[in-house]
């Protein structure tokens, strides 16, 4: 087995109130040097999916063995997580989304803290606007209003088409909706990434890079080729986001797909800590 996939993993849990300071912690760190120590800390684990949808992403994130004080914190307290995963010194974002609810269990000799999570979920299910743009207002003014709406960040917004609207628009309502509407008429599509909006032309890339998957950068096995695209499995993988380019280099199935589906699982003490892809 891989060494890779069981040392050197880190985690860093951040729960707290929406846009304030809270509370974080840290995993235990195993290494694969013998003459490191274990580095003390917090063994958490989680599962993501994430899609191109505009559907809330979700997740479930673990944490064993919280002081009461800090359970009763993230049950009674605590609206927002931030997760942070990867290896070493250099964890990055994951995972970042509202509580829909924290609860803590108790497993043979574990309390395990769970939090089911969704990606801009308050926002997606409260935000309201009532709008009036003039004649002339173009489309990337809208979804910018749009988004400020939803009360989230601006995401990667690739090739909105350059168009306005002559007649002016009023808009009231579920900012979804009209997301999901003004999307859907210019050919485009939406989705919340980390607290941030996303809109790419339908089935196109993000501007972002190709993200390369190879055996040399964590590509584990072979690409399962499906009816339509293939299924990949990858050593965990914060960066990789749906809707990204990726650039897969393998003995049986080379070349440039797009992202649809993202799965990370991990566990900083047990064996999954893999980015599962559906790509297309």
């Amino acid at each position: 087995m891989d060494s890779q996939l069981l040392f050197d993993r880190i985690a860093i849990l951040r729960v707290g109130p929406n846009g304030g300071d809270g509370k974080e912690f840290r995993s235990q760190i195993t290494s694969q040097d013998p003459t490191k120590p274990v580095t003390e800390g917090f063994r958490i684990g989680f599962r993501i999916e994430k899609d191109t949808s505009s559907t809330v992403n979700k997740a479930e994130v673990r944490i064993y063995n919280l002081a009461e004080a800090s359970r009763g914190y993230a049950e009674k307290t605590a609206k927002v997580v931030e997760l942070l995963a990867g290896y070493g010194s250099t964890p990055k974002v994951i995972f970042r989304g509202d509580i829909g609810r924290c609860i803590s269990t108790k497993e043979g000799s574990d309390v395990i803290t769970k939090f089911e999570v969704g990606d801009g979920m308050v926002s997606y299910q409260q935000s309201r606007l009532d709008l009036s743009f003039k004649a002339g207002t173009t489309i990337k003014d809208i979804f910018d209003s749009l988004v400020s709406a939803l009360g989230l960040t601006k995401g990667d917004q690739t090739n909105i088409p350059n168009k306005t609207f002559l007649r002016g628009l009023s808009l009231s309502g579920p900012a979804r909706d009209h997301l999901d509407y003004l999307t859907q008429k210019f050919g485009l599509e939406w989705s919340v990434q980390n607290g941030a909006v996303q809109i790419v032309q339908k089935n196109s890339t993000t501007s972002e890079t190709a993200f390369l998957l190879s055996p040399n950068t964590g590509l584990i096995g072979s690409p399962n080729k499906k009816i339509i695209g293939v299924e990949v499995l990858s050593l965990l993988q914060p960066d990789l986001n749906p809707g990204r380019l990726i650039q897969i280099q393998s003995k049986l199935v080379n070349g440039n797909f797009r992202a649809e589906k993202v799965v990370h699982e991990g566990d900083t003490v047990d064996l999954p800590w893999y980015t599962r892809v559906e790509a297309a």
